[in-house]
C-alpha cells in the first residue's frame, strides 16, 4: 500500500498558522484530508498534532534504523489509504539543537512507504531573516550572545557555513532536502499578498481541493499576528515555560529518557505543567529594531553567491526583492 503524503514544512513566519488552523484542522474536521498535525500544542485550548512526536523523534539524526521501524509502524497505523495525508510543521528547517541535527534522510526512510511531496513557501530574505530573529529570540537567542539583531547577523555573515544557518540561505536548505530524497514544491509568501490566485491555484492543487473553498477558509480568521512598530517589531514576552521546556530537553538527553508516550501520564503532567507556566512572565516583550545596515551586509553576502536563482520567475525574483538589494 502506498500513501500520498504532504510534507509541509514552512518557513516560519510564512502564514503557516493560519494555514495550519483555517485550512488543514478545518478540512480534517470536514473530513476532506487526513491531517496529521500541528496546530498548538497540549498547553492551549486548541490541539492538534497526532504524529508529532512520531516525526520529531524520526528526524533525530541519532535515531537508530531500529527505532526508525517502529516509528514507520506506528506513523503508518494513522494514514489513510483513501485521502491524501498532510504533516505541516514550520519548525522542520530549524537546525539549532547542538549535536543532534534534523535528518532528511530519516524523514525519507519513515516515509519510505509513501508518495511524498514537500512544500516550502519562501519569503524575501531581507524580510524573513528579521522576522525569524524575532520569532527565535525568546526560545533561543536571548540566552545566548547573539542577544540583538545586530550581533546575530554579523555570526550569520561570519560563519554563514553554520547548518543552522541553512535556513537563510534558500538554495542550501532546499539542496539539504532534496538530497535527503524529498522533492520539494516551492511557493512564495509574496504571491499571498500581490498575486493571491496564484498562491491558493498551488495549494489547491497540492491540497486536491477546490481553490474558492481554500481561499475562504485561509482568510476566516488572522492568525499569529505581531505588533510592529516603525523600525522594529515586537516579539513576544518570555515566559517561564520556554526555560523550562530547555531545561527538560537536556535533563532527557543527559539521563538518556526516551520522550513521554503521548497521552500518558508523564505526558499529561508535563503539559499541565507547561501551561500554568505560560502565564508566568520573566521578561516583557521586546522591541527589535531593523538595522538596514546589518540588513544590507547579509543580502550582499546572499547576492554574490548568487543564492535565489532557482525562483525561475525573473520578474518575480527581482520585484519581490529576491536578487536585488533594496537601498
Amino acid at each position: 500500500m502506498t500513501y500520498k503524503v504532504l510534507i509541509h514544512m514552512g518557513l516560519p513566519k510564512t502564514a503557516t498558522t493560519s494555514l495550519q488552523s483555517n485550512v488543514l484542522l478545518e478540512l480534517h474536521k470536514q473530513g476532506k484530508l487526513n491531517f496529521l498535525g500541528r496546530v498548538g500544542t497540549p498547553a492551549y485550548k486548541v490541539s492538534h498534532n497526532p504524529a508529532g512526536a512520531i516525526f520529531d523523534e524520526a528526524m533525530r539524526s541519532k535515531t537508530s534504523p531500529e527505532r526508525l521501524t517502529e516509528l514507520r509502524e506506528q506513523l503508518e497505523a494513522q494514514l489513510s489509504e483513501t485521502q491524501i495525508n498532510v504533516y505541516s510543521e514550520e519548525v522542520i528547517p530549524i537546525d539549532i539543537t547542538p549535536k543532534v541535527s534534523v535528518s532528511y534522510e530519516n524523514l525519507k526512510v519513515l516515509l519510505q512507504n509513501c508518495d511524498v511531496q514537500g512544500l516550502l513557501v519562501l519569503r524575501n530574505p531581507r524580510d524573513f531573516i528579521f522576522s525569524y530573529y524575532v520569532e527565535l529570540y525568546r526560545w533561543h537567542y536571548a540566552r545566548t550572545p547573539l542577544n540583538s539583531f545586530e550581533k546575530f547577523v554579523d555570526d550569520v555573515c561570519s560563519y554563514p557555513e553554520k547548518k543552522e544557518y541553512d535556513i537563510l540561505f534558500f538554495d542550501r536548505l532546499i539542496q539539504r532536502i532534496k538530497a535527503g530524497g524529498i522533492p520539494v514544491d516551492i511557493m512564495l509568501y509574496e504571491d499571498l499578498i500581490n498575486d493571491k490566485s496564484i498562491f491558493f491555484k498551488g495549494l489547491s492543487y497540492l491540497l486536491q481541493q477546490p481553490q474558492d473553498t481554500i481561499e475562504e477558509l485561509f482568510q476566516s480568521r488572522v492568525q499569529n499576528a505581531r505588533k510592529k512598530k516603525k523600525g522594529g517589531k515586537f516579539g513576544q514576552a518570555i515566559t517561564l515555560d520556554q526555560y523550562f521546556q530547555w531545561a527538560v530537553l537536556k535533563v532527557r538527553k543527559k539521563l538518556k529518557m526516551k520522550p513521554s508516550k503521548v497521552g500518558g501520564l508523564r505526558y499529561k503532567i508535563f503539559w499541565r505543567m507547561m501551561s500554568f507556566l505560560m502565564r508566568i512572565e520573566v521578561a516583557k516583550a521586546k522591541e527589535h529594531v531593523i538595522s538596514e545596515q546589518a540588513l544590507n551586509k547579509y543580502m550582499d553576502l546572499c547576492q554574490k553567491q548568487n543564492k535565489y536563482a532557482y525562483i525561475t520567475n525573473t520578474t518575480k525574483r527581482h520585484d519581490y526583492g529576491y536578487s536585488q538589494v533594496a537601498k
